[in-house]
């Protein structure tokens, strides 16, 4: 960067407090950032994740990832989804941040994401002149050497265990520990909540549990705002979009509204986790169990990727034990 964006002039260079040397306008009397251009990446697996969709691109025979530029008033968000329809015409029932690389080429920071397909049947736009489903197994042969397209898949195929690792396992561990971490704090700053209930008081004499939920909740959301894979996603307790309309669940045939979840709010592109919660002094959990099978039904609506229902103890030890146990995926226990 040599010359002002705004008058033309020579830019020298300038210390800018901690920033070190920036390039500055003497004519305008102003620093000159750098500027540079924002994409997104995407690494398509099919909906069972054992294929990688690669294509081609512009006459060139190299296996590359689904790519594009951000558009000015977009976030990446948007522009992901909306690459991957123009391109390949499918749509995402999930996707995770992976990685970010700087492309010197074209002065272009990339922001890498894996995403679920909610097929596997593509179609080609004129953008794209072919594309094919990989194996998992065989997609670092395939993809183009030497590229940020194989550096991002190999960072990311690492997260899982490179392919021969489940990752619905690998995915529900690192979500295991957010819980535990989770739990771990509830028990350290409100244990007066969880407690306060004195065996010689009458019957019925006890904190509402909707208290520990809001409590769990904030702890939650600090603990995923520090979590590297976790992004965009908002923590949510008694949420409804649409205020005080009640959530629909067919399995069940009733309206609810989920004790606490973990999405993306305004759709439901990233239905991450859905939690039911009962206490000791009330642990019934029939009712809750079945709240969770509706929201992760893939058919219902709401198709929730993670769900657990939760008992707070009055000993931690006796609630971090049912993480693992109860810990659902895809409606399939974690052990």
């Amino acid at each position: 960067m040599n010359y002002c964006e705004e008058c033309g002039g020579r830019l020298t260079m300038k210390e800018c407090g901690t920033d070190g040397m920036i390039p500055y306008c003497d004519a305008c009397q102003t620093f000159r950032f750098p500027m540079f251009n924002s994409a997104i990446s995407a690494i398509i697996f099919n909906p069972d994740k054992t294929k990688i969709l690669l294509i081609q691109q512009y006459g060139k025979k190299d296996n590359i990832l689904v790519a594009g530029y951000i558009s000015k008033g977009e976030n990446a968000k948007q522009a992901l989804l909306r690459e991957i329809e123009e391109e390949v015409n499918l749509k995402i029932s999930s996707y995770i941040y992976n990685d970010n690389e700087y492309f010197e080429k074209t002065n272009t920071l990339i922001h890498n994401y894996a995403v679920t397909a909610e097929s596997e049947d593509f179609s080609l736009t004129d953008e794209v002149d072919r594309a094919r489903w990989f194996a998992v197994e065989e997609v670092l042969e395939a993809v183009k050497p030497d590229s940020l397209a194989k550096s991002f898949v190999e960072r990311y195929l690492k997260k899982i265990g490179k392919g021969k690792t489940d990752e619905r396992k690998t995915g529900q561990e690192e979500v295991c520990k957010i819980l535990e971490e989770t739990v771990h704090k509830l028990y350290e700053k409100d244990r007066y909540l969880i407690l306060d209930r004195p065996e010689t008081e009458e019957e019925g004499r006890h904190v509402a549990e909707r208290s520990i939920v809001f409590r769990f909740g904030h702890y939650l959301q600090e603990i995923l705002e520090r979590s590297q894979i976790l992004t965009d996603l908002s923590v949510d307790c008694e949420y409804n979009r649409r205020g005080y309309e009640p959530k629909m669940l067919s399995r069940i045939g009733s309206s609810v509204s989920p004790d606490l979840i973990v999405h993306h709010r305004g759709d439901h592109s990233n239905n991450f986790l859905v939690m039911e919660f009962k206490t000791w002094w009330n642990r019934d959990q029939k009712y809750d169990e079945a709240k969770i099978d509706g929201f992760m039904d893939p058919d219902g609506g709401y198709a929730y990727q993670y769900g657990i229902a939760l008992c707070i103890e009055k000993e931690e030890k006796d609630t971090l034990r049912q993480i693992r146990g109860n810990l659902l995926y895809r409606g399939k226990s974690f052990v």
